[in-house]
């Protein structure tokens, strides 16, 4: 069976919102940011904004010197949020299969779905129709044979549009486009591209396999796939278990590793006291952090055995904290998610390892045990 896969990006997505509730917002350059705050980093720009020479991730200061008729509007999360499930209600109607990835984007799996809405291109049409119709948000689509060309598909059509990539040609369809397009690839390979002189989609697909690999290490072989269109992953539902999320502001913006490892602990061993109580363990996390000039980052990893220890709860999360704490500005605020949660299965005691573990599932209960009658802070693993 041909696989068909839809990508949605509603253009502009908070501000295709605002205006929804604004009309003084349209056909002007409008940008998302913090007003008031020079320094603070733009967080979404208008097609008008873009044609201005504003892009996203641009200083505020910046912006407004750039161009002196902007408007800028604050960020409303909770609209967003409304708009975006409102946006999978519609399209559940069409398919079970749906992903979504961020505000205003997700991918449709329409495998095998002809019977019902007939053709990939049509049930496109009237996805895109209803959303515009009912929630008056334009969007861009792309259909093709997997996620990546029907990604790379809705960005290049126009504004509104739809483009559909049919089977055997997704090769020659990015063939022409730029590197920046291929979505999967970090943006610091696409700088070492950039800096081989390698600028097109078509010159990395002439590169070897072995070529690929010898330059980038393991990513060559996911780069040469990319570049011929290749891309076997699945779409992805959100998961429908239960999840345990802990967060804290800080009382004054830090960048002081030792303090902010610290508060990450702490929101772990709260995790840690649930996932216990429960008699759950977390196979999967997602670490966030705010900075003090509103960008965030974040990362995420497979906790490959599924654990509710504190101590292996924090060394993965201390590593995703290494790896995104990549620059100078201070911390305002840590979050993590724990997802993937299972019942802790009962095994017998056969190897050393399950011996260990056991005997850190006891420490583990007796210092929760504690913490109950003294307090949390009575008791505290040495961190290492």
């Amino acid at each position: 069976m041909e696989r068909r896969i839809i990508h949605i990006d509603v253009n502009s997505f908070a501000i295709s919102v605002e205006r929804v509730l604004d009309s003084k917002l349209r056909k002007r350059p409008v940008v998302v940011a913090y007003p008031g705050m020079e320094r603070c980093l733009v967080l979404a720009t208008s097609l008008e904004a873009r044609q201005a020479g504003l892009y996203r991730g641009m200083a505020l200061g910046k912006a407004l010197r750039h161009c002196r008729d902007v408007m800028v509007i604050p960020p409303n999360e909770p609209l967003y949020s409304r708009a975006m499930s409102a946006m999978m209600k519609i399209v559940a109607r069409f398919t079970p299969l749906v992903e979504p990835v961020r505000y205003g984007h997700a991918y449709l799996d329409m495998t095998g779905t002809g019977r019902l809405f007939g053709v990939s291109l049509e049930m496109a049409r009237k996805i895109q129709q209803e959303i515009q119709q009912r929630l008056l948000l334009p969007s861009s689509v792309g259909v093709a044979g997997n996620k990546l060309v029907s990604k790379i598909a809705s960005e290049v059509t126009a504004p509104a549009g739809i483009e559909e990539v049919q089977s055997g040609f997704e090769r020659e369809f990015i063939a022409p486009l730029k590197v920046y397009h291929l979505p999967s690839i970090e943006p610091a390979i696409k700088k070492q591209l950039l800096d081989l002189n390698i600028r097109l989609i078509r010159e990395v697909a002439d590169l070897s396999p072995s070529h690929l690999t010898m330059l980038f290490g393991r990513i060559g072989l996911k780069l040469h796939q990319a570049a011929h269109g290749i891309d076997h992953t699945p779409v992805f539902p959100p998961q429908q278990l239960p999840n345990i999320y802990q967060q804290q502001t800080l009382p004054e913006d830090s960048n002081d590793i030792a303090l902010l490892y610290g508060v990450l602990y702490r929101l772990v061993e709260k995790i840690g006291l649930q996932l216990r109580r429960n008699n759950l363990t977390a196979r999967k996390m997602i670490l966030e952090i705010a900075y003090a000039d509103h960008r965030q980052a974040s990362a995420q990893t497979w906790l490959l055995a599924g654990t509710n220890l504190d101590h292996e709860l924090f060394t993965a999360s201390r590593e995703l904290l290494d790896k995104i704490l990549t620059r100078r500005i201070r911390v305002r605020r840590i979050a993590v998610r724990f997802f993937q949660l299972r019942p802790r299965s009962a095994q017998l005691s056969l190897f050393d390892e399950q011996r260990l573990d056991e005997a850190a599932q006891k420490l583990n209960q007796a210092m929760d045990k504690i913490r109950e009658k003294f307090g949390q802070d009575a008791v505290k693993f040495a961190r290492g």
